[in-house]
Formats: structure tokens, sequence, C-alpha cells
């Protein structure tokens, strides 16, 4: 019980320092103070809620937005909720649990450019009501770079949250000469179709 009040007093006191430091805050995202957006907001969100990780940059010309992420990692999602939950509207803040989906995922990495078109896949019923995925990346990457990329197109196209509770096994290998697969793009229908049937 006593855990719990902490965690509670921990959360609470973040969202208090936040907002007296609205102001400060959306001065160092404006000119990318690193210190302030990446070190001391990091720190502060990870006592509130270790494991937590942040993204925050402008949304729109006139909103700051805060993501809150699991870093992947579904034992973090109870500390993803209760930041959110607690969080204040504060004009010209928005705050977002867990990254989104990307209408057009992509990645920039290594001076190459990653889209939807260097990925296939095969998907099966996991029988858990979550989908096994084998991706099958095009390029010529070692099994710590495909994983990598296979995981951050991944979040880019289902969201974080869909990444960590509705995928079982995934599997992420190069992709031969013989051609195999869907074409990435279709994951996300497919996903959804298989979530609408399965998660009610």
């Amino acid at each position: 019980m006593f855990g719990l009040f902490r965690k509670r007093n921990e959360v609470e006191a973040f969202w208090a320092w936040f907002e007296k430091n609205a102001g400060r805050i959306t001065k160092a995202v404006n000119r990318q103070d690193q210190k302030v957006i990446i070190h001391e907001l990091g720190d502060r969100i990870g006592k509130a809620a270790p494991g937590v990780m942040h993204e925050i940059g402008r949304f729109d010309a006139n909103t700051v937005e805060l993501i809150l992420s699991a870093d992947g990692m579904r034992s973090n999602i109870p500390g993803v909720l209760a930041l959110s939950r607690a969080a204040p509207r504060l004009e010209g803040f928005l705050f977002t649990a867990f990254r989104r989906r990307w209408s057009k995922p992509g990645l920039g990495i290594y001076d190459a450019h990653i889209g939807m078109e260097d990925l296939r896949y095969v998907a099966e019923d996991g029988g858990d009501g979550r989908l096994d995925l084998t991706l099958y990346l095009r390029g010529d990457w070692d099994e710590r770079e495909r994983n990598m990329i296979g995981f951050l197109m991944l979040d880019q196209a289902l969201g974080e949250y869909d990444v960590m509770t509705g995928l079982g096994r995934v599997d992420i290998e190069p992709a031969g000469a013989v051609v195999q697969g869907k074409p990435f793009a279709g994951l996300m229908a497919e996903f959804d179709a298989f979530r609408a049937e399965t998660v009610h």
C-alpha cells in the first residue's frame, strides 16, 4: 500500500514540476537545449516512473508534444499509463501515451533510407490472441541492425502499444533472391482485422 502511495506521490511531484517549468521547457524545445529536454526531463520522468522514456518536440506551431514511451518493454506499460492519466491540461502542450502510428513509416539510418517497399511480411495467428510475424528486410544488414530496423518500422506502422500487446513472435530475416511474403504496406489493415476478431 505504501509503495502505491509513494509512486502516486512521485507522479504528482513530476507533473507539479512540469507545470512550474512549462515556460522553460517550451523555450528549451525551441532552442533544442538537450540539457533540459533530454537529460533533466528524462531524469524527472525516470524518478516518477522508472523505465519510461520520452520524446519531446513541436506538434505544431503552437503546441509542444511530450510522448511517453515504454521503450518496447511491456513491464513499463503501467508506468506510462500512470504518468499519462495524471497529466494536467496545460495550454500549449499535448501529452501522448506511447509512440503513435505513422501514416508513412520510414527511417533514415546509416546514410540509407528504409521505406515500406524494403519490407515484406508473413503473418500467422499465434493462438494466444496475438499475431506472429516474420519480416523480410532488403539490404546488407547484420542481425542487430535488422532487428533494430524491423522493430522501429513496426512501431511506426502499428504504434508502440499494439506492437507490445498485439504481436507475439517476431522474426526479422534478410530478404532473399526469391520474393517472400506480402508487401509491408498491407500489414496495418491485416493486423487491425485480426485484432478486431480477437480482442473483444
